[in-house]
């Protein structure tokens, strides 16, 4: 009897154990939804929609106040449905974002998981994982393989940031360009990378866009732009084969958590539509506010009007010094590596290829006839490269175009019935050259003290971007000037606080070759419109002004570079037009020293006059961003010396 008492005790537990599993597992739905509303009345209560990374995930300011309104347009980045992407509200939006969250995971469309929330927005559903400790039982199981087929985690080794070095062919690139690169191991021995995974942001301009269009809706938001992802060989092509720029890559120095948060957040934001502005909310402005979702550092700018590429890197190097920094690779332009191949050559080896290239007789075997078969190969492939290198041109006439084309295939022919070169042949490494990262911060702030013939004076200026021969710069900004909105005041005892100049830009492109490879050496050129005085002789001749300028220039050693430029300058104040023919010189006497010496005849047009032109610039670094300049200019006998501080 007490046996089966025992037994019947024994199967009425365990009955009523099954029962209560039992209805645990059939009722899934009440348990999630639950979930759910504790999760809302969580995040309601300690107002999780004011968080930092909230609002930097919707692309909220940071510091949002009510009324402010995303910077994505796309309807498509937003769960909450409102009619407007402008009336969007992070409390709405996170209440949204937990509901689809909680969805079954065939809830999407054509019951298609990858549109389902948590694969649409990754991000968003890691973070609020994190922040309200959701309890994963209750949430849907959803398969996200187009994710991981894009992200490829499994084998993501680290992510980089590229700097583009600038190219004054188009107004939007004269101050750079920025990537992100997910840095994949799978490719790395296979490919050099060249298949990795790049993020790139641009403006969507149409074709045959008229130039004084394009700059005006550049400036003043005429134009929308999203992030696009291609592989990196793609992007190589266009900016270090076609533009000739080279380029910088920063490898970032991020824990596999923060990388995966980010490709979530790039994943996020693909496609989605926001307002382009070349000064400030470009390619950097974008990208920085990427970075701070991982770094929780401030690195875009509220309120000053224009952000350059190399504010970015600039920024990542001051903080911690460097520690969001791993390591910096120099990837050389086309252009560039086209030149050091050429200078590998033997003296008569290179007067051979330079003959070749100048002649227009067809290239034959019987050409190369004394010369070895190694070094044959090794100018044919100089050659080849040079041809190469002159079809990224594709403004040239057809005809030119073909006759390369035609010469080239000679030369693949040619290249053909000789032996591979020898892997194990060591060639000279292409020598490394600074990011533009590494040089002085681009606003200036001077003050100076200075006479001339009639007074003696104090000068202020301040300058939006300021880089000029002298100053401590490197990659596209060595040896070129750049600056926009910069300006200038003189306080006088005669006519108190005046306007000195005002630059609102001024660009100069010294382009040098020390390679004498055939029809290398560019044109130099540069251009400036502002107002300033006619000149320095006289106090009260400001007007606006617009100068432009051709010329050569010369490497004529390490430490010296000379240049030749005609001027020539239209002057609203007198309705005078100036031309002057310049010769220059630009020494570096040490790292911390430099002076630009121009001399030249000033011809006024309009009068028949000429006035000798010199001026003398000297600049002594006492710090990265800190320098002290001296200048005397012999046309109104101005002396100044000015402190000059880059921030």
């Amino acid at each position: 009897m007490q046996i089966t008492y025992k037994l019947i005790q024994f199967i009425f537990y365990t009955l009523v154990l099954y029962l209560c599993s039992l209805s645990v597992y059939a009722f899934p739905s009440q348990n999630s939804q639950s979930e759910l509303q504790h999760a809302l009345l969580k995040a309601n209560n300690i107002q999780l929609y004011k968080k930092p990374t909230w609002l930097r995930l919707l692309h909220f300011d940071a510091q949002w106040k009510q009324g402010q309104a995303s910077e994505i347009l796309s309807p498509l980045f937003f769960l909450s449905h409102s009619q407007s992407t402008a009336t969007i509200h992070p409390k709405t939006e996170l209440q949204a974002s937990l509901r689809a969250m909680f969805k079954p995971a065939n809830s999407a469309t054509n019951g298609n998981q990858n549109l389902h929330a948590q694969c649409r927005f990754p991000a968003r559903f890691s973070w609020l994982k994190q922040q309200l400790q959701l309890d994963l039982q209750w949430l849907p199981k959803v398969n996200c393989d187009r994710l991981e087929k894009w992200a490829k985690f499994s084998s993501l080794d680290s992510i980089s940031l590229i700097l583009v070095g600038g190219y004054f062919g188009n107004p939007a690139s004269t101050f750079g360009h920025l990537l992100v690169k997910l840095n994949n191991s799978e490719y790395k021995s296979s490919s050099g990378n060249l298949l990795d995974q790049t993020v790139n942001y641009g403006a969507q301009v149409p074709d045959n866009e008229a130039v004084p269009v394009y700059i005006f809706k550049g400036l003043f938001g005429g134009y929308v732009s999203r992030f696009r992802d291609k592989a990196f060989y793609k992007q190589d092509r266009v900016y270090s084969r076609e533009e000739l720029r080279d380029m910088w890559e920063y490898e970032l120095n991020l824990t596999s958590e923060q990388q995966q948060f980010l490709v979530y957040h790039l994943w996020e934001v693909m496609g989605m539509e926001s307002t382009y502005y070349f000064l400030k909310k470009n390619c950097a402005y974008r990208i920085a506010a990427l970075l701070e979702l991982v770094t929780d550092k401030t690195l875009k700018p509220n309120y000053q009007p224009w952000y350059l590429p190399i504010s970015t890197f600039q920024k990542l190097t001051d903080i911690e010094q460097s520690h969001y920094i791993k390591k910096i690779t120099f990837l050389p332009s086309n252009q560039r590596k086209l030149y050091h191949q050429f200078d590998q050559l033997q003296a008569d080896e290179a007067q051979l290829v330079n003959k070749l290239l100048a002649s227009n007789k067809p290239l034959k075997k019987s050409l190369f006839k004394t010369i070895s078969i190694i070094r044959q190969a090794k100018m044919i492939e100089v050659m080849l490269a040079y041809y190469q290198y002159q079809l990224t041109d594709t403004a040239q006439d057809i005809t030119v175009i073909n006759t390369l084309k035609q010469r080239k295939n000679h030369l693949l022919l040619l290249r053909l019935q000789l032996p591979i070169t020898d892997p194990k042949q060591k060639t000279a490494p292409i020598l490394e050259i600074p990011s533009p990262a590494s040089g002085s911060k681009p606003r200036l702030f001077s003050v100076g003290l200075g006479q001339n013939k009639t007074s003696h004076f104090l000068e202020l200026g301040l300058t939006a971007i300021h880089y000029d021969v002298l100053t401590q710069s490197y990659g596209m900004l060595e040896n070129s000037e750049l600056k926009v909105f910069d300006l200038g005041l003189k306080y006088t005892k005669q006519q108190k606080l005046s306007l000195n100049y005002f630059n609102l830009l001024s660009i100069q492109k010294l382009n040098l070759s020390s390679s004498k490879l055939h029809q290398t050496n560019d044109l130099s050129w540069r251009i400036a419109v502002g107002i300033k005085a006619r000149d320095n002789k006289c106090d009260d001749c400001n007007g606006f002004y617009l100068s432009t300028g051709m010329g050569k220039a010369w490497q004529i050693s390490p430490n010296i570079l000379s240049y030749a430029m005609l001027d020539g300058r239209y002057h609203a104040n007198g309705d005078d037009f100036f031309i002057t023919p310049n010769i220059g010189l630009i020494l570096k006497y040490s790292h911390n020293l430099k002076s630009v010496l121009e001399m030249g005849i000033i011809a006024n047009t309009k009068k028949g006059e000429k006035t000798q032109k010199i001026k003398w610039e000297t600049d002594y670094a006492l710090s990265k961003n800190n320098s002290v300049r001296f200048l005397y200019e012999k046309q109104g006998d101005k002396f100044s010396l000015s402190y000059y501080h880059h921030w």
